[in-house]
C-alpha cells in the first residue's frame, strides 16, 4: 500500500500521502542555544547563501534525524523533524542568529523524509524574485520543503494574501507552466509524466497531461502533469489489454498541431475542448493517437496521417 502525508505545500490541489523510512540517533535532543554571529548571516536570508548557512546550523543541532519539512522566509527559519525517541515531530526555529525549539502540534503520519543535501538554496532571494514574477505577488513569501506526492519532495513558494503558489525542483529550477497547444509544452509533458520508458498510454484531459503504466496485473499508476503544477501520481486496481509501447513514439509537434487545429476544424470554434489519448485500443499492433471534440472522435498515427479504415 502507498504511504500517506499530511503535511501540506499551502495552496496545492492535494493532500496525498507517504511513508518516511529513514533512522536517527533517539539521544540526540535539540536544545536552545545562541549561535555566535559571525557563524550565521547576520542580515537576513535573502542574501546568497544565508539560508543555506542557516539551515547548516539547525541540521547541526538535529544530528542525522529525519527532516520532514523546512520554511524559509526572509527573516526565519525553521526545519521539522521526527524525534525517533518518542516518534514526534519537533520543530526548530533560527531567527537573528537565535535558535529555539517550537511546539506546533504537528502529528506524524509516515510522511516521507528528506535530506537537506538533495535541495540548493544558495540564493532564496533569486527563487523569490523568480516566484514573485509568475505569481504577480511577493508579499510574505514562504519557502516550503515538503513531501509533495507519494514520496516526491518539492520546494514551493507562497505568499500571504494567497497568490498562484510556485514549485521548484529540488535543483531550484521552476516547474514551468505549460501551454499544451504548443510542441514545448507538450514535449515537457510527456517528459515529465512518462517517468518509465514504456507505457500503456498518455493523454490530456481537464485534469492535465497523464501517462498510464502498470505496477502489476490488477494495478495502473497514472503519473498527472497539470499546466500549472509538478506531476503527481494515482494509484487504480484495473487489469488492462492494452499493449505497452515506447514513449518516444510520442511527437510532441505532430500532438500540438492537432490539438490546436482540430477544434476549429470539427466545431468552427477554436475554444472548444479537446481530449487527447494514445494508444493500442481495438487490438492495434502499435499506437495511435485519438482526438475527441464533443462526441467526435479523430484517429491518427502517430506521424499525424489520418487512419483510413
Amino acid at each position: 500500500m502507498r504511504r500517506v502525508a499530511v503535511l501540506l505545500l499551502a495552496a496545492t490541489l492535494m493532500s496525498l500521502v507517504t511513508a518516511c523510512t529513514a533512522w536517527s540517533n533517539p539521544n540526540k535532543t535539540p536544545s536552545v542555544s545562541l549561535i555566535p554571529p559571525s557563524a550565521t548571516p547576520a542580515y537576513g536570508l535573502l542574501l546568497p547563501g544565508a539560508a543555506a548557512a542557516a539551515l547548516a546550523e539547525l541540521q547541526t543541532k538535529v544530528g542525522d534525524a529525519p527532516i520532514l519539512r523546512v520554511t524559509l522566509t526572509a527573516q526565519q527559519a525553521t526545519l521539522t523533524y521526527l524525534d525517533i525517541a518518542t516518534e514526534r515531530p519537533m520543530t526548530l526555529r533560527w531567527e537573528n542568529n537565535v535558535i529555539e525549539q517550537l511546539d506546533l502540534g504537528i502529528v506524524w503520519v509516515n510522511q516521507a523524509s528528506f535530506k537537506l543535501s538533495d535541495f540548493v538554496l544558495d540564493d532564496l532571494g533569486a527563487m523569490f524574485r523568480a516566484a514573485a514574477e509568475v505569481s504577480g505577488s511577493d508579499i510574505n513569501q514562504e519557502l516550503q520543503i515538503t513531501e509533495y506526492n507519494e514520496a516526491r519532495v518539492l520546494m514551493s513558494v507562497t505568499t500571504s494574501p494567497e497568490s498562484v503558489p510556485v514549485f521548484f525542483y529540488p535543483n531550484a529550477s521552476m516547474v514551468n507552466q505549460l501551454d499544451f497547444t504548443t510542441s514545448g509544452g507538450v514535449k515537457e509533458a510527456i517528459r515529465d509524466s512518462c517517468v518509465t520508458a514504456r507505457v500503456l498510454a498518455i493523454g490530456l484531459d481537464q485534469q492535465g497531461f497523464w501517462a498510464d503504466i502498470r505496477r502489476d496485473v490488477e494495478t495502473i499508476e497514472r503519473f498527472i502533469r497539470p499546466a500549472g503544477l509538478p506531476v503527481y501520481s494515482t494509484l487504480r486496481s484495473q487489469s488492462s489489454e492494452l499493449t505497452e509501447f515506447d514513449c518516444a513514439l510520442a511527437d510532441a509537434e505532430v500532438i500540438s498541431n492537432l490539438l490546436v487545429r482540430l477544434p476549429a476544424e470539427l466545431t468552427g470554434n477554436a475554444q472548444s475542448g479537446i481530449k487527447f489519448g494514445m494508444d493500442t485500443r481495438d487490438d492495434e499492433p502499435a499506437p495511435k493517437l485519438y482526438f475527441t471534440v464533443g462526441f467526435t472522435t479523430m484517429e491518427y498515427e502517430v506521424d499525424g496521417r489520418p487512419v483510413v479504415r
